[in-house]
Formats: structure tokens, C-alpha cells, sequence
């Protein structure tokens, strides 16, 4: 796993103090909690998530200097925790989705 905090000396753009870019927080309601079948967690906690998700946007600029700068949208799909999702994502053909 990828540690996706901000680097040191690394400009902040985000509004706030988060160690990490904006983009990355996930946001779970009651309906999402109950369906992952989980308690709600204590603040503070850490927890494992397996997620398919769907690439909608890509894009790449270049500003006047020439430096280029690449983002990507991705939609979460499919979510589930360690123990809800054990062996649902094997392979990606297990996952029915409508569309």
C-alpha cells in the first residue's frame, strides 16, 4: 500500500490542516454503513476496505512553463470491509453491477 500523505515542503493547496489532498476523504452514510454491515466505528480507528471502482474522467494540462499536471476521476463502485468482503473481490467477474 501507498502511503498518500502529503510530502514534506510540498505546497498545500486543501482548505484545512489534513495530511492528505483533498479528494481522498470517503464519506459514509447510515444507508452505506448498515449496507457494509458495520458498526460505526470509533474516531480514530483504522479499517481495511476493498473497493472496484470506475475510472469517469481523465485529464492532463500544461501550464505556460510547460509543467504538466495529470488527475483522474475514480467512482467507488463496489466497497466492502475485510470481513463483509472476504473473497468477493478474487476477481473482478464476481462483482455484478447494474448499470
Amino acid at each position: 500500500m501507498i502511503d498518500m500523505k502529503h510530502k514534506k515542503g510540498e505546497k498545500c493547496e486543501d482548505v484545512g490542516s489534513s495530511k492528505y489532498p483533498y479528494g481522498l476523504m470517503l464519506n459514509l452514510e447510515d444507508e452505506q454503513i448498515q449496507s457494509l454491515g458495520i458498526d460505526l466505528p470509533e474516531v480514530g480507528a483504522e479499517m481495511m476496505l476493498n473497493c472496484k471502482v470506475k475510472v469517469v474522467s481523465c485529464r492532463e494540462e500544461e501550464d505556460e512553463g510547460g509543467e504538466t499536471q495529470s488527475s483522474c476521476q475514480l467512482q467507488i463502485v463496489a466497497i466492502g470491509t475485510k470481513g463483509k468482503a472476504k473473497g468477493l473481490f478474487d476477481h473482478p467477474s464476481r462483482v455484478k453491477l447494474e448499470e
